[in-house]
């Protein structure tokens, strides 16, 4: 999915123009970008956290003639799914169908299984 897609999706699901969408989403955008260069975490629970860390100078290859090479030391950014969002135990309804099931006028949605 790329910017232009979670714009549209945005736009839909909140019932914005997609000028709007695309405010809010350079907003939570420029948000995380400015947390992260000020060296702060940011905690979406559920979801996972983005936090800045410091890589260490190393030595490398260059893989075109195998030489070694100094690799010097920067800082990246680095983001940590939740608990919650890597073990699949987000609540995510779907529509059961079983064809079997004669339509008795109940709605069959329950929490996604794997």
């Amino acid at each position: 999915m790329n910017k232009a897609e979670i714009v549209e999706y945005i736009a839909k699901e909140c019932n914005f123009s997609r000028k709007r969408a695309l405010q809010v989403l350079d907003v939570i955008l420029d948000i995380i970008t400015k947390t992260l260069k000020k060296g702060e975490r940011i905690t979406l629970t559920g979801f996972g956290e983005f936090s800045v860390v410091k890589r260490s100078r190393r030595t490398g290859r260059n893989p075109m003639t195998g030489s070694q090479i100094k690799i010097p030391a920067r800082k990246v950014i680095r983001f940590k799914t939740s608990k919650t969002f890597s073990e699949g135990k987000l609540k995510i309804i779907i529509k059961t169908i079983d064809p079997d099931d004669e339509d008795d006028g109940t709605d069959d949605t329950g929490p996604m299984k794997n």
